[in-house]
């Protein structure tokens, strides 16, 4: 089984979940929406339909992070004491208030996305090890997705020490799970190396994933892809409109 998504709802939330099985939810990454809004997209979406929601910045990321400049004061008084999985009071609230998005959206993932500031260390993965194994889980699976100088050998590890779902790239062979995460970021740098939708699709032959897009044009690559993986799985109607 692949399903296929977006970061975030490019389209109406009625067409894209009439087309496509998943979504990430990024925004939360930001500020975790109010339960009543999650409460909502969930009544909204067919019962087999699948979210991912990101987890709150306050719990990987420091105030240096340029994104801390779209919350505001009352999200948390002392944001210094915020990020890289500290054991503190904020990010346990920040925790918290994830918990409570996620009881009424029922998501299939939460992850977790560590900045390249979070780098490996004795006294980052010590918070990491302490955050992790304190925290409920609840019927969720939790991912990580780490940037910076991680090497594959360690985030495999860490992985397996702390259940995670390693959210990464299409190219990357580093898996573990019982299904894996692949993202499909928007092209960056000089040249930079195109996606190649055929070729995973060929390795995601007879596997269990989840394929998030996103790039400028998330929903016509996340349907083009569907149909890769899944021939026939969307109305003709739909297929139509994707290859326009």
């Amino acid at each position: 089984m692949v399903k296929v998504g977006c970061s975030g709802f490019p389209v109406a939330r009625g067409t894209y979940f009439r087309q496509l099985g998943a979504v990430e939810i990024r925004s939360a990454f930001v500020r975790p929406p109010k339960p009543e809004t999650a409460a909502a997209w969930r009544a909204e979406a067919p019962e087999d339909f699948e979210f991912a929601l990101h987890a709150w910045q306050l719990i990987t990321h420091l105030p240096s992070s340029p994104s801390y400049g779209k919350l505001r004061a009352a999200d948390c008084p002392r944001m210094h004491l915020c990020g890289h999985f500290k054991g503190t009071e904020e990010v346990a609230r920040a925790w918290a208030r994830v918990e409570a998005v996620a009881e009424v959206l029922r998501p299939s993932f939460i992850v977790f996305r560590t900045p390249s500031t979070f780098y490996p260390n004795a006294d980052h993965l010590r918070d990491m090890y302490r955050f992790f194994k304190g925290i409920r889980r609840g019927p969720r699976t939790l991912a990580w997705q780490p940037t910076g100088s991680w090497e594959e050998t360690l985030i495999r590890k860490v992985c397996e020490d702390l259940n995670l779902t390693h959210a990464t790239l299409p190219e990357s062979v580093c898996q573990r799970g019982a299904a894996a995460y692949y993202r499909v970021p928007a092209p960056r740098g000089i040249n930079p190396k195109p996606f190649d939708a055929a070729a995973l699709a060929a390795r995601l032959a007879g596997k269990n994933a989840y394929v998030f897009f996103d790039t400028p044009d998330s929903w016509n690559e996340a349907r083009r892809f569907l149909d890769l993986v899944r021939p026939g799985q969307r109305p003709a109607s739909a297929r139509r409109l994707c290859a326009d």
